[in-house]
């Protein structure tokens, strides 16, 4: 049985091995939202991911929070806004900060708010977003005001990974992490800078947007899903999604594996990682690997 628990790099505080994402309840309502993050919390869950601040999304997740008394982190990510209720993504220090408030006095106390750089997908990204006045210093700033505890960033670039292991500012990093990128040199190498500079690193795309479940199907997996190159791969059989978690959580670094689920027994299937033991993925690592490096 696995430790339930990691520590998030430096930070002194603990995420549960998996987490909540959001990313596929767009469409959910209030009340499904809800009984998927009490699910989440009820099976051992403790981080959740807003990629979203949509409100029938934030509604669903404060009133799950009301019904528990343990505490939850909330990575709530600042530039994610949102326009007539559909997502909009900002970058102005005003409205982002706007949007962050809305999502952090929406919820009860019981959350431990990190403030997450919000999609800073490319090098050019964080070069600008990292400048004086610009995204980061907004987060300082809500930082230092006693509105979020510590600072993360999103990306899909393993380069910026890199920059933001090495950023005294920077507590914690999500990026995708999945078998499909397993042989990708600049994603080991963004994996080993946070080992180095001992940073919280949060593992997103698990299943490469569902991809990696085609099982016996050869499909194309999008760099945005890997966090790379697009690739074609022939899925193995016997790939489940209890291996995957598994590979992940075997990664140097990672802290915590975050899944989209889409429903609740997409939720509760994610939730046996913390109770299955003896997962072996070598067979499939290897036929994927071999793929891949032909």
């Amino acid at each position: 049985m696995h430790d339930s628990f990691r520590p998030l790099g430096s930070t002194g505080i603990n995420t549960s091995i998996l987490g909540l994402g959001v990313e596929h309840l767009k469409k959910a309502s209030k009340e499904d939202v809800r009984d998927i993050m009490e699910t989440a919390i009820q099976g051992g869950i403790n981080y959740v991911d807003l990629v979203w601040s949509l409100p029938h999304i934030i509604q669903g997740v404060a009133e799950a929070l009301e019904t528990t008394d343990k505490q939850i982190i909330t990575a709530i990510h600042l530039g994610s806004a949102h326009r007539n209720g559909v997502y909009h993504r900002t970058r102005k220090p005003k409205e982002c900060k706007e949007a962050y408030m809305e999502v952090h006095n929406c919820l009860p106390d019981n959350h431990v708010p990190i403030i997450n750089l919000h999609y800073l997908s490319k090098m050019k990204d964080w070069e600008q977003h990292t400048r004086p006045g610009k995204l980061l210093d907004t987060a300082i700033q809500l930082r230092d005001e006693g509105h979020g505890k510590f600072i993360a960033v999103s990306t899909h670039d393993p380069k910026v990974v890199q920059q933001a292991a090495s950023h005294p500012e920077i507590s914690s990093i999500m990026y995708q992490i999945n078998i499909s990128n397993h042989s990708d040199p600049d994603r080991n190498k963004a994996l080993a800078a946070c080992v180095e500079n001992n940073k919280g690193f949060i593992a997103m795309k698990p299943y490469a947007a569902g991809t990696l479940l085609s099982s016996g199907r050869k499909v194309k997996i999008a760099g945005y899903k890997r966090g790379g190159k697009t690739i074609e791969l022939q899925i193995p059989k016997t790939l489940t999604t209890m291996k995957l978690l598994q590979y992940i959580l075997d990664q140097p670094a990672v802290s915590c594996v975050v899944s989209g689920p889409s429903n609740i027994e997409e939720m509760k299937d994610n939730l046996r990682i913390f109770t299955t033991h003896e997962i072996d993925y070598r067979e499939e690592l290897e036929e994927i690997t071999n793929q891949i490096n032909i």
